[in-house]
C-alpha cells in the first residue's frame, strides 16, 4: 500500500492550498481528482475566472454602447462564441499552472479517478489503494437541480453549462436571486439578452445588506433586467413559458428562449463511502466541527464541502485555519473564524462585504453605527 502523510480529496482552491503548503515543508502528498480537466475545481471550470471573463466582455460592450453619447456610433450584435472563446483562453492561461503533469513536477503524487473511502485512514482510486495520517475532503459541490413538471423539455443551463453557450438567448430568465444568477444576468443583459430573474425573497442577493441589494437592483432596471420577487417556479409549459406563483397563489407566465438554475448548491458526498471511515453525513451534509474537522479524528473538510460561505475565500480561509492547527497540539487548536472574511458580487456596480452585517450585530449585541 502506499502511505502518505496526508491525502487530499479535491483539487480545487481549498484543496490547492493545503497541498502547495504541505508540499513546501517536505510532506509526502497525495492529491486525487476526478479528471485532469476538473483540476482547479468551481473556481477555475465553471466560477471566478469564466464568470469574470464574460462580465469583461459584458461590460465592454456596454460601455461601447454609451459611446453614442460622445459622437461615436457602434453597431452590430453579439458574436456569442467569441465571447466563449475569450472565456476559454483566459482559463486556460490560469491552467497552465493547475494541472496532473504540473503538480507532479512540484513533487506532488497525483491520482486521477474517483476516491472511495475503505477505512478510517485508507482510501482507494480505481484498484490501488492508499493510506496517510490524515485526509483532507475537499470535493466541492455543485448547482442544485430544479424539479418542476415540464422543465425537462426547456432549454437549461446552471454555471457548470453556461460557459459553452452557442446561442445568445432572446429571453433569457434566471431561476434564483443569490450572486451567481445576479452577476450572469446583468452580464447577458449588457450582451443584448432580454433578462428577467425570479426570486422567492422579496429583494436579490438575500446575503447582502438589503439596502445594498436595492440599489443595485434599481441599477440592474435600468440596463433593461426585469425582476419577479416573491415568486417560485411551478411548472414549464410547451418548453417555452415559466410559470410562477407569488406568496397570493396567483400565477404568472414568463415566456423564455432559455433558463438559467441558480437555486443553490449541492454537497459532493456522495460516492466516498464515507461511513467506511466512520464519517457523519447528515441530510446530505458532513457533519463538521468548528475545527473543520469531522467525526473521524485524522479526517477533515475545507471548501464548500464543509458547509458555510461558498466561494474561494472562504476556502482559502479554511485551509490556513487547517494548516495552522496541523502544526500545533490540539489544545492549541483554533476555530474557524469568518468574522472578518470579505467578498465581492461583481455585478456593475460591485457590492463589496467585509465582517459582520447588521443582523449578525444584533443578534451578537454589539454597539454599532451606520453611516
Amino acid at each position: 500500500m502506499n502511505h502518505f502523510d496526508i491525502i487530499i480529496i479535491g483539487a480545487g482552491s481549498g484543496g490547492l492550498n493545503i497541498a502547495g503548503f504541505m508540499r513546501r515543508l517536505g510532506f509526502k502528498i497525495l492529491l486525487v481528482d476526478k479528471s485532469d480537466a476538473n483540476i482547479g475545481g468551481d473556481c477555475l471550470n465553471f466560477g471566478c475566472v469564466p464568470s469574470k471573463a464574460l462580465i469583461h466582455v459584458a461590460r465592454t460592450i456596454a460601455t461601447s454602447r454609451k459611446s453614442k453619447e460622445y459622437g461615436l456610433s457602434v453597431g452590430g450584435a453579439v458574436e456569442i462564441e467569441k465571447v466563449i472563446a475569450h472565456i476559454h483562453r483566459s482559463k486556460e492561461i490560469i491552467r497552465t499552472h493547475e494541472h496532473a503533469d504540473w503538480f507532479r513536477s512540484l513533487g506532488i503524487d497525483v491520482v486521477l479517478g474517483e476516491a472511495k473511502m475503505v477505512g478510517p485512514r485508507e482510501i482507494q482510486v480505481g484498484d490501488e489503494r492508499y493510506s496517510a495520517k490524515r485526509i483532507v475532503i475537499a470535493t466541492g459541490s455543485r448547482p442544485r437541480e430544479l424539479d418542476i413538471p415540464g422543465i425537462q423539455e426547456a432549454l437549461t443551463y446552471t454555471n457548470e453549462t453556461i460557459f459553452s453557450i452557442t446561442e445568445l438567448p432572446k429571453r433569457f430568465v434566471f431561476i434564483g436571486g443569490g450572486p451567481i444568477s445576479v452577476e450572469l444576468g446583468q452580464a447577458f443583459a449588457q450582451l443584448g439578452s432580454s433578462v428577467t430573474i425570479v426570486s422567492r425573497e422579496d429583494h436579490i442577493l438575500p446575503r447582502e445588506d438589503s439596502t445594498m441589494s436595492a440599489v443595485l437592483a434599481a441599477h440592474m432596471e435600468k440596463d433593461g433586467v426585469l425582476f419577479q420577487f416573491g415568486a417560485s417556479p411551478v411548472r414549464v409549459e410547451g418548453g417555452a413559458v415559466l410559470v410562477v406563483k407569488d406568496n397570493a397563489g396567483t400565477e404568472t407566465k414568463i415566456p423564455f428562449d432559455a433558463l438559467f438554475i441558480g437555486i443553490g448548491r449541492v454537497l459532493n458526498v456522495e460516492g466516498l463511502d464515507l461511513e467506511k471511515a466512520g464519517v457523519a453525513v447528515e441530510k446530505g451534509k458532513i457533519v463538521v466541527d468548528r475545527f473543520l474537522g469531522t467525526t473521524n479524528s485524522s479526517i477533515f473538510t475545507v471548501g464548500d464541502v464543509a458547509g458555510g460561505h461558498q466561494f474561494t475565500h472562504a476556502a482559502e480561509l479554511h485551509a490556513a485555519t487547517l494548516l495552522r492547527n496541523m502544526f500545533l497540539p490540539r489544545l492549541f487548536w483554533k476555530p474557524l473564524n469568518s468574522d472578518h472574511l470579505s467578498w465581492v458580487t461583481y455585478t456593475s456596480p460591485e457590492i463589496a462585504t467585509f465582517g459582520l452585517g447588521e443582523e449578525e450585530l444584533k443578534k451578537r449585541n454589539t454597539t454599532y453605527r451606520v453611516l
